[in-house]
């Protein structure tokens, strides 16, 4: 019933709404602000191709909301962070907003077992690696390895056995069994 211009380099204006050409490449619709018409500072552009884009003019932000409240925002005001969750700002390479009480904040699941996931952090700061449950500030399912040292500024409890390469020093040791590879345990005050 309306048809404007079609196939050619002309653009409808209604209210503030652009419509049309972006004033420079042929063969691309684009939908602006009418103060953001150009190849830079539009909000969406659809190429002849298919190949689809979401924009913002430099220093804003590209926002995805529900009910009106943030729920994925890139911000290019803050180095290009992506947050997700109710924020405005972002203030990390990729920030995660959630509430005390969820659950389930991040997870990232493994090929090999989709039932305990590689790293899942609760709202209440739990880290579970390999498990979904977990119960501690930091659990992990299997062994732990450190090319370094593992440090404790209190207590270090070891469930079963303790098996130690190299030598232990330290003021007291409390576990069910030691094994020392090497049969050298130095500067121990009590075992």
């Amino acid at each position: 019933a309306l048809d404007v211009g079609d196939n050619s380099d002309v653009s409808a204006r209604i209210g503030r709404a652009h419509v049309g050409y972006d004033g420079t490449t042929s063969d691309y619709a684009i939908f602006a602000h009418r103060d953001n018409v150009n190849t830079t500072d539009y909000a969406v552009q659809q190429r002849a191709n298919g190949t689809t884009v979401v924009n913002a003019k430099s220093g804003q932000s590209v926002s995805l909301r529900v009910a009106n409240q943030n729920a994925l925002v890139v911000a290019g005001t803050s180095n290009n962070n992506v947050g997700f969750g109710n924020l405005g700002a972002p203030i990390a390479r990729v920030h995660i907003t959630g509430s005390t009480p969820e659950q389930r904040l991040l997870r990232v699941d493994g090929m090999n077992n989709p039932d305990n996931p590689a790293l899942f952090v609760t709202g209440t700061g739990h880290v579970g690696i390999r498990t979904a449950s977990p119960t501690a500030v930091l659990s992990i399912v299997g062994d732990l390895s450190a090319s370094t040292n593992i440090q404790a500024a209190g207590q270090m409890r070891v469930g079963d056995s303790l098996v130690v390469s190299g030598a232990i020093n330290g003021a007291s040791i409390s576990v069910g069994s030691i094994d020392v590879n090497d049969g050298n345990i130095a500067n121990v005050g009590d075992i």
